[in-house]
């Protein structure tokens, strides 16, 4: 009985490259895939800045963009007046989303958004 032969050596040497390579390309294209399903999920909340009412508590408004996962970009402060700047990458590497927010004495005064997406 004749024993079924393997891929030569030489298939085996080329084909592992090439299918270690696309499996690299597989795991990008998935990743920016779901970075962008992600992103346009929660685009409402982000969105949801716009519409903050001025003196709500800026604590509230910090505590918000952190739970959305948003990092303080900036810290200025200029006569009792606040201003923080949040930034949050959401398509690595294109797509950046800004909360500016505006303070004086503990309450909000404006909040805006803006983007690079």
């Amino acid at each position: 009985m004749a024993r079924p032969k393997g891929l030569p050596v030489g298939c085996v040497l080329v084909l592992t490259p090439v299918v270690l390579a696309l499996g690299l390309v597989a795991l990008v294209v998935l990743n920016l895939v779901w970075s962008v399903v992600q992103m346009n999920l929660h685009r409402d909340d982000f969105e949801a800045f716009n519409h903050i009412d001025a003196g709500t508590p800026a604590s509230d408004v910090v505590a918000r963009a952190r739970d959305l996962g948003f990092d303080q970009l900036s810290f200025q402060s200029d006569g009792g007046i606040e201003s923080r700047t949040f930034i949050k990458t959401v398509v690595p590497p294109f797509g950046r989303w800004f909360v500016h927010l505006e303070s004086f004495d503990g309450g909000v005064v404006r909040v805006t958004t803006s983007t690079l997406d």
